[in-house]
């Protein structure tokens, strides 16, 4: 069985559409053509995708380029969902410097798969050919873990009152800034962004530690209020992104299990870096006299094939593991709204 054409036709119009405009919103300043590679991947991708679902033939999602087909269609979809949530479409000139990085680094599971786990895409090289000049490999890699402070900005401007990014261009020179400011009420929550590659349990300790002494910082200078921080940590790029998208000998996962099967991934990641044992044995000689609630966020995303109406599709999963040591009653519900915010909720 196959998607309904007349569906899906619109709503991979609907995306183009709306990449189109993301386009034209930064290319209104001056906006170096050499950097917009990974942009226009979205918007030819979700041609190709179309192409490709509207013929008569079957659809063999094993298929290397398809399944970067999918990656890219599902980052679309993505950026194009948030954006239509967000009422307000004046907020998004916040996240200016951050849609821009786009065009080189890419978003969402395109962007964790292709620049953070070094997989070639063929849609990227054909664009890059065409465009010529395109950024270097490391500043592509360091647009594309800066697209997790976009993702969770733009799903905040549907759900909060304010939403203040750090400019990325000045994100290392200035500590006493979060990476994310949500004023939600009058009260001034930081998030301090972190996408993890290494699989080092120090080194990843290690970026705990700094994503606390960055949200301490900024509430010494008063950017951010008492007890207020959230350490986001974005563990996507050590997924086996091979295994979610289509599991050897079985092909698809069952409806409805897509989401655990992430989660439960996302968990063993954690217990390999933090180790075992509850939240306040784990967490608190991480945060030890740092005056915050010891409280981390670790997000993963994968687009899995699941099987579902006699067919097998190409889905996108997200999941959020929270783990905390003690009481987080003042942050409970943020973090809560927040994941709700993440999934369009």
């Amino acid at each position: 069985m196959r998607p309904d054409p007349k569906k899906q036709k619109k709503h991979i119009n609907e995306i183009r559409t709306d990449i189109d405009r993301i386009i034209r919103f930064i290319e209104s300043e001056n906006y170096d053509d050499s950097s917009r590679i990974e942009i226009e991947a979205l918007k030819m991708a979700c041609a190709v995708y179309q192409g490709i679902t509207e013929s008569p033939l079957p659809v063999d999602y094993s298929n290397p380029k398809i399944r970067e087909c999918c990656y890219y269609v599902a980052a679309a979809m993505d950026l194009s969902r948030y954006i239509k949530t967000i009422d307000d479409k004046r907020k998004l000139k916040k996240a200016r410097h951050h849609l821009e990085l786009i065009g080189s680094g890419g978003f969402g599971i395109s962007a964790t798969y292709q620049k953070q786990q070094y997989h070639n895409s063929v849609i990227y090289e054909r664009l890059r050919a065409h465009i010529g000049n395109a950024p270097s490999f490391e500043v592509a890699r360091d647009s594309a873990r800066k697209s997790l402070e976009l993702m969770i900005a733009l799903a905040a401007m549907s759900k909060f009152d304010e939403v203040i990014l750090e400019n990325p261009n000045n994100s290392n020179k200035d500590p006493k800034n979060p990476d994310i400011i949500i004023v939600d009420e009058g009260i001034r929550f930081g998030i301090a962004c972190k996408s993890i590659s290494s699989q080092n349990p120090n080194n990843f300790k290690q970026r705990i530690r700094e994503a606390i002494e960055q949200i301490k910082e900024s509430i010494e200078d008063e950017n951010v209020d008492p007890r207020k921080g959230v350490v986001f940590l974005d563990v996507s790029p050590l997924l086996n992104h091979d295994y979610l998208y289509m599991p050897e000998g079985i092909y698809s996962w069952n409806d409805g299990s897509g989401g655990e099967v992430l989660q439960q991934n996302i968990a063993e990641v954690m217990v390999k870096l933090l180790g075992e044992g509850d939240g306040h044995k784990l967490l608190s000689p991480l945060f030890a006299d740092s005056g915050l609630i010891p409280c981390i966020i670790a997000y993963g995303h994968s687009v899995m094939m699941v099987e579902k109406d006699g067919g097998f599709f190409p889905h996108y999963y997200k999941a959020a593991y929270l783990i905390y040591g003690g009481d987080h009653s003042q942050i409970k519900s943020f973090t809560k709204r927040l994941n709700d915010a993440l999934h369009c909720q």
